[in-house]
């Protein structure tokens, strides 16, 4: 039997709490829906589940951030509670740099 060449480890995996503050959202950037939980910082470094690692992304903007292709920066407005909980857990300059894909950001 040949094996699966998928990595085991924690996928997709959000919390019940993060699923459920996107659950009705529109996405931050194009105010489509539905939504999914994106993980503003690494969902590596989400060791809690706490809702605030997580904006509401559609699909399409979800996975421009993902892939480096979207700066999250100039929608700043509509995260700015999750900002600066990532900011306090991560530090402003790994958070500006992770959040604009680092666009243009020179530190």
């Amino acid at each position: 039997m040949k094996r699966s060449p998928i990595k085991k480890g924690r996928g997709f995996a959000v919390s019940t709490a993060q699923r459920a503050k996107v659950k009705d959202a529109r996405c931050l950037v194009c105010h489509s829906a539905p939504c999914d939980p994106a993980h503003l910082v690494g969902r590596t470094l989400d060791k809690d589940g706490d809702p605030r690692h997580v904006i509401p992304l559609c699909r399409r903007c979800h996975t421009c951030y993902d892939t480096g292709s979207l700066d999250l920066l100039p929608h700043e407005a509509g995260f700015r509670e999750e900002m600066g909980y990532a900011v306090s857990l991560y530090g402003s300059v790994s958070t500006i740099k992770r959040v604009a894909n680092n666009k243009g950001i020179q530190f």
